[in-house]
């Protein structure tokens, strides 16, 4: 029954090995329109997650664990970015079990300080693993973002993406950047009905040619707690046959 979970491997992209970059690379060829660039983004996160069936690469992601300083006091900032999942094993919760440990790895080492995710929605999917997994997030359809939270996306914004924040649009642009595949980010007549995706849309009509739109969660214990309870939920009904 368990073979529909991946296996995680952790990697220090310092200490990554030519071969390993090669495996990562030649996946990427087929996922994203170019890799310019990637391999240099890799390389400035803390940890790489390969998600492997057997010896096959079906996902990546990578994070950041960032102390900052908001609102007069220190916080922690968890950022993840280059996110793929093969469309084979979406909605199997793989994400969300990953980022339930990593957050529960957070809350052990940080127990007192406030906890922010901050992400770079590079299309409606991603923004969409939000709105159905948290529910302080911004920018959403529902409030306009508050000003402290605009300013700290601004400014985490030119930690990840230096140069390429626009405070006009709030999109992170960088004119010829990646992006995926066309077949990975279509839509159907029945997703753009939905509210969160036509926001998503509206705010960033040019995700296909790279745009991002950085989100920011505020995440509590409560709201970390309900997301593993939903989680673990998820994750047993997934392994009935």
């Amino acid at each position: 029954m368990f073979n529909k979970i991946p296996r995680f491997k952790y990697l220090t992209p310092s200490k990554m090995y030519p071969s390993q970059w090669e495996f990562i690379l030649s996946k990427a060829k087929s996922v994203v329109t170019s890799l310019s660039g990637l391999k240099e983004s890799l390389e400035k996160r803390d940890r790489l997650v390969m998600y492997l069936r057997g010896n096959e690469l079906i996902g990546l992601t990578s994070f950041n664990f960032l102390p900052w300083n908001f609102n007069n006091s220190q916080v922690i900032i968890l950022f993840q970015g280059n996110t793929w999942l093969s469309p084979t094993w979406r909605g199997r919760n793989i994400n969300q079990i990953l980022a339930t440990l990593t957050l529960l790895e957070l809350y052990i080492k940080y127990p007192l300080q406030k906890k922010y995710f901050f992400a770079a929605c590079s299309n409606y999917k991603s923004y969409l693993f939000l709105t159905k997994n948290t529910s302080n997030f911004w920018p959403n359809p529902g409030q306009e973002t508050p000003d402290n939270f605009q300013q700290l996306i601004h400014q985490l914004s030119d930690v990840f993406y230096p140069g390429e924040y626009n405070p006009k649009t709030k999109l992170i642009e960088s004119p010829g950047e990646r992006g995926f595949q066309d077949n990975d980010v279509n839509t159907d007549d029945g997703e753009k009905r939905n509210r969160y995706i036509q926001f998503y849309l509206e705010k960033n009509p040019d995700y296909r040619n790279g745009k991002k739109l950085p989100c920011l969660v505020n995440i509590s214990f409560l709201e970390f707690s309900a997301i593993g309870k939903n989680v673990l939920l998820r994750f047993l009904k997934n392994l009935k046959p």
